[in-house]
Formats: C-alpha cells, structure tokens, sequence
C-alpha cells in the first residue's frame, strides 16, 4: 500500500443516517464539537502511547503501541475531569479561525486586547508540554509514576474484550478500534 493513501481510514459514524452525508449533515457547532472530539482523542492516544514507549525503554511508536493506547484512551478519555473545558477551547480557537465568532469587530478588538495582556501576564518561566513531573497530562489523568501509567495502560488492554461500554460514544469507539487491523507480530 502507497504510504500516502489513507483511504482505508473511515470513521463509521455517518451521522445523518443517509449514505455519503456524515458529518456534513451537522450544524456547525456540532461538527466542530465532534472534530474537536476526535483530535483531542487522538491527541490523547498519541501522548500516552510516546509516554508507554518511554517507559517501556523503547524510542519507537509501533502499530500495536497505539492501539493500546487507543484502548487505554477508549476508557479514559471521557472520565477526564477536563474533558468539556478542553472541547471548548478547541471549538473556540476553530470559531476564530474560521471567522465565525458571532460578535461585533468592537468585541473582537476588546478580546484581543485582553487576550494579547493575558499573554504577556503568564509569559514567563511557565513550562507548556503536555505532562508534568507528577504525571498528570493535558487530559488532567493523574498517574504517580510511569510504571503505575503502563500497568493502567496494560490492565485497559487486557481486559479489553469483555469490557463491555455503558453508552453510544465508547461502543462506536470500541468498534472502531476492533476494526483496526494489526501487522503480525515480530519474529522473536
């Protein structure tokens, strides 16, 4: 397979029950919503699997490193105590990227005078990476050390097939993540 065609890559998720409108049939808000879903689920996913690799002693994402953090992220990610605030600022920043703020130029001026003092205000020593010494990543899960994040990530993955989701979002998730198809394994 060319490494550049992902055409094998479908979401599943056809939101207005007709073929071939997806996501399309959505208002705005709520597919900025659902996009702003989906990248920081992956975003996630991406984090912990670099974090499992690291601790694992290894420098190398491979498939089955990220489909376990795809698991892991499948049971984590909507418990995240964060969760709605980071939606939103994501929605918020693709509102103002595409132009679509709703307010006045006045309002618009105000905010980016406020926004521009705010910026100068926290520019200091702050450290912006998405994990902290203690753990605790942009999603705002708290593991004391990596060695207590891979077993949480090990114990997601090992229990994946009886786990059984409680709502709509995680079953799709779930589905979408066994549709994945993994290269065989590396010869010992």
């Amino acid at each position: 397979m060319d490494g550049s065609d992902f055409s094998f890559l479908r979401t599943g998720f056809d939101a207005s029950g007709r073929s071939g409108e997806g996501l399309a049939a959505l208002d705005p808000h709520a597919r900025r919503t659902l996009l702003a879903l989906l990248q920081l689920f992956l975003e996630d996913a991406v984090c912990a699997s670099a974090r499992y690799v690291r601790a694992k002693g290894r420098d190398a994402v491979d498939a089955r490193d990220m489909k376990r953090a795809l698991q892991f992220q499948a049971r984590q990610f909507f418990a995240q105590p964060r969760l709605e605030e980071r939606v939103r600022e994501l929605v918020e920043q693709d509102s103002d990227a595409s132009g679509e703020t709703g307010e006045s130029d006045d309002d618009e001026d105000e905010d980016e005078d406020e926004q521009g003092a705010s910026h100068a205000e926290g520019s200091g020593d702050e450290d912006d990476s998405e994990s902290d010494e203690h753990g605790v990543d942009a999603s705002g899960v708290t593991f004391p050390d990596d060695a207590t994040f891979c077993r949480a990530v090990d114990a997601s993955c090992a229990t994946w097939d009886e786990w059984e989701p409680t709502d709509d979002m995680q079953a799709t998730v779930k589905r979408a993540i066994d549709a994945v198809s993994m290269p065989p394994p590396p010869p010992p």
